[in-house]
C-alpha cells in the first residue's frame, strides 16, 4: 500500500521514483553430532541439583544446554529441537535427528521505491520451504521488513522510519541476512540483538563521528524461541524504548563502538507494570586485512514464569576475529557464550554454554559466495556435556536491480 501511495502522490515537478528490487537464495548443508539436539532434561535434578535458593525445584521440567546453540544457517535454526512431552505448542522445521542434510535455508525477496533522496519505502518477504507433517503446512512465508523512511532535512542525514524495521540494538543486526554475514551462523546471543521491531525510529549522525538512534516500538528485540517474549502488536499499551549511541573513528584505523539500552513493559503480556530491560555494548575494529568485532548483552525480563509472562535472566556475548588474506577470501574465528535462565512454565531452561566457531568465506564473484563453518559447543558444569557440534556450509546467490521507469 505504501508503495502505491508513493506512486500516486508523485506529480508534475516531483522527483522521479526510483524502483528497485533485490533478494538472495541461500542453499545449505549441515551435519549435526549426536541426535541433533543441543539440550537435555535434568531428570529428578540429578545433574543441576536444586539450584541457587532451590529455585530449580519450582519447575516440573528442567533442561540444561541450549536448544538453539547448534545453529545450521544464518537465521539460527537448530538442527533438531527434540521430542517435546510438555504439550508446548512449537514447530520444528528441520528435525534432522542427527542426520546430515541439504537444506534450502531461505529465499528472500525485497522491493523498494525512492522518491528523490528524501522519501522511500522498503518491503521484504522471506520464503522457507519445509516439510509439513501430519497435515501441517511446513512451508513458511513471512514478512521481513516493511517501512517508510523519510529524511526531513536536506542539510542533515537524520532519517525517520515507520513500520516493521530492523533492530536498533547493538550491531549484529547489520549482518542478519546471509549475503552480508561473513560466516554461516549468528552469534549465540543474537536472539537478544536482532529481533525486528514495529513502530517509529529516528537515526542519524552528528559531525560524522557520533551516531544516535532512538525508537518507540510495540516490543523489544528478543526472539527466544521457547518463550513468548516478542510480538508485532502491543498487548500492554505502552511502547518499548530502544536507544543506541555510538562513536566512529576513521583514522589511522577504522574503529566503531557503541552502547545500547532497551526498556519497556515485558512483551506479549498485558500488564504495563511488568517492566523488562536490556543493556549492551559493541565494538568493531578494521585494520588492513584484520577485522575484530565484539558485543556483550545483559537481558532481564521479570515475569512470574506463567504462560505469556515468562521470566528471563541472561547475559553473554561474542568475540569474532576476521582475516582477509586475499580480496575474496575471509577466514574467521569466533568465541561466544551465554549464561541464562528462562522459566516458561512448566519448563525451566538453564543454559551455560561456550561455543567455538571457525570458518571461511570465498566470494566466487560479486553475486555468489560459498561459506563453511564448524561449531564446537561446550556446556559449562559437571555432567552437562552433550554431543551437539555442527558442521555447516552455505552457498549464497544475491542480486539487486534498479530502474527509473516510474514517474
Amino acid at each position: 500500500m505504501t508503495l502505491a501511495l508513493l506512486v500516486a502522490t508523485a506529480g508534475a515537478g516531483e522527483p522521479e521514483l526510483t524502483a528497485w528490487h533485490d533478494g538472495y537464495v541461500d542453499v545449505g548443508w549441515f551435519d549435526a553430532a549426536g541426535d541433533g539436539v543441543a539440550y537435555a532434561r535434568d531428570v529428578a535434578h540429578r545433574v543441576l541439583g536444586p539450584g541457587p535458593d532451590g529455585r530449580y525445584l519450582e519447575a516440573p521440567w528442567v533442561f540444561y544446554g541450549d536448544p538453539w546453540a547448534n545453529a545450521v544457517n544464518s537465521q539460527g535454526d537448530s538442527a533438531d529441537l527434540g521430542l517435546d512431552r510438555t504439550n508446548v505448542d512449537r514447530y520444528d522445521g528441520i528435525a534432522s535427528a542427527g542426520r546430515s542434510s541439504f537444506l534450502l535455508n531461505r529465499v528472500h525477496l525485497g522491493v523498494g521505491v525512492d522518491r528523490g533522496e528524501r522519501l522511500g519505502a522498503r518491503a521484504g518477504v522471506n520464503l522457507q520451504p519445509r516439510t509439513g507433517r501430519l497435515g501441517r503446512a511446513g512451508d513458511m512465508v513471512a514478512v521481513d521488513t516493511a517501512y517508510v523512511v523519510w529524511r526531513p532535512l536536506e542539510s542533515s542525514d537524520l532519517k525517520v522510519y515507520a513500520g516493521r524495521m530492523e533492530s536498533g540494538f547493538g550491531r549484529e543486526y547489520r549482518y542478519r541476512h546471509a549475503p552480508v554475514r561473513v560466516g554461516v551462523t549468528p552469534s549465540i546471543v543474537s536472539r537478544y540483538l536482532m529481533g525486528l521491531q514495529t513502530g517509529v525510529r529516528v537515526r542519524g549522525t552528528h559531525r560524522r563521528w557520533l551516531g544516535y538512534s532512538l525508537a518507540l516500538t510495540n516490543g523489544g528485540t528478543i526472539t527466544e524461541g521457547f518463550g513468548h517474549l516478542s510480538g508485532d502488536s502491543d498487548r500492554n499499551g505502552v511502547p518499548t524504548t530502544t536507544a543506541r549511541l555510538g562513536v566512529l573513528a576513521r583514522r589511522p584505523v577504522r574503529f566503531e563502538a557503541g552502547v545500547s539500552g532497551q526498556v519497556g513493559p515485558q512483551d506479549a503480556q498485558p500488564d504495563p507494570t511488568v517492566v523488562g530491560y536490556q543493556v549492551g555494548a559493541d565494538a568493531r575494529l578494521d585494520a588492513g586485512m584484520l577485522g575484530v568485532e565484539a558485543e556483550a548483552v545483559v537481558s532481564h525480563q521479570p515475569g512470574d514464569g506463567t504462560q505469556h509472562t515468562e521470566r528471563l535472566d541472561a547475559h553473554g556475548g561474542y568475540l569474532d576475529v576476521q582475516l582477509r588474506p586475499k580480496p575474496r577470501v575471509v577466514l574467521h574465528a569466533r568465541v561466544d557464550w551465554r549464561d541464562a535462565e528462562l522459566l516458561a512454565y512448566p519448563n525451566l531452561y538453564v543454559s551455560n554454554v561456550v561455543r567455538l566457531t571457525g570458518g571461511a568465506r570465498v566470494d566466487l564473484d560479486r553475486h555468489l559466495c560459498v561459506k563453511v563453518e564448524y561449531l564446537h559447543l561446550a556446556e559449562v558444569g559437571p555432567g552437562t556435556r552433550i554431543a551437539d557440534d555442527v558442521a555447516t556450509a552455505s552457498l549464497v546467490f544475491d542480486f539487486e536491480t534498479r530502474h527509473l521507469e516510474l514517474q
